[in-house]
């Protein structure tokens, strides 16, 4: 059986930041922070890469100014590190789909058709000094596996309240001492599996949610800027 959600949302994460690593991003171009968030390092000898798009080590940043850890750590990654990090991934629940396939008959469902969970997560930046990401993206948030069939009834959403909306964090089989779903697989559901779209609401809720200005132009003309933007953040009283 596979269990999937499907709709609209969008991520936000942020990492701490050194003093030495906000003074050498505070004035960068818009561009190179993209690339920097985007463009894993190139573990290749050969020195070929895409001159418009270089790899995050082709970028002359100096260690000092590195913040993501693993260095071929994606900008929404939340490993523990010396650095410290937060992400919140949220479906939309009015525009959002569950899709059940049970023994290869695929059935469509509604969130209302399921109970939710409210969790009382509050999102909040690790320090005084950070970086902010967001991206706006509609797809796949959720593809699980399960080795025998679960009853609709048996599933979970856990939603978060923002603005007065319902967002979703998780799709997950209530579990008892009784019931064991034994899920076998997930599938990988990082922005890899998902379409970058401009949504100026989800940007204003997640404003309001999380107290960072994400705001930015969604009108530059350039599809992958206007659906995800990066900033550097000095939040202390001066």
């Amino acid at each position: 059986m596979e269990a999937i959600l499907w709709g609209s949302g969008g991520t936000v994460a942020t990492w701490e930041l050194t003093e030495q690593a906000y003074s050498f991003w505070k004035d960068k171009p818009r561009k190179m922070l993209f690339d920097f968030s985007w463009n894993i390092p190139d573990l290749r000898n050969d020195n070929v890469f895409d001159e418009e798009h270089p790899p995050r080590n082709k970028l002359g940043v100096p260690d000092e100014a590195w913040f993501l850890e693993p260095r071929d750590q994606i900008w929404r990654g939340d490993k523990t590190g010396r650095f410290k990090s937060n992400c919140l991934d949220v479906c939309e629940y009015d525009k959002a789909m569950i899709y059940i396939n049970d023994n290869n008959e695929i059935t469509m469902h509604h969130p209302d058709e399921l109970p939710f969970v409210r969790h009382g997560y509050k999102f909040k930046p690790k320090s005084n000094i950070f970086y902010s990401a967001v991206s706006t993206e509609v797809g796949n948030w959720s593809h699980k596996w399960y080795s025998r069939s679960i009853p609709l009834s048996k599933f979970r959403l856990h939603t978060v309240l923002i603005n007065d909306k319902k967002y979703i964090i998780s799709l997950e089989p209530k579990t008892s001492a009784e019931e064991s779903w034994d899920m076998y697989q997930e599938v990988r559901v990082d922005w890899s599996y998902r379409l970058h779209m401009r949504n100026q609401v989800f940007i204003n809720d997640m404003i309001e949610y999380t107290g960072i200005d994400l705001n930015y132009d969604m009108n530059t003309g350039n599809h992958e800027l206007d659906c995800s933007h990066f900033k550097v953040h000095d939040t202390r009283i001066r």
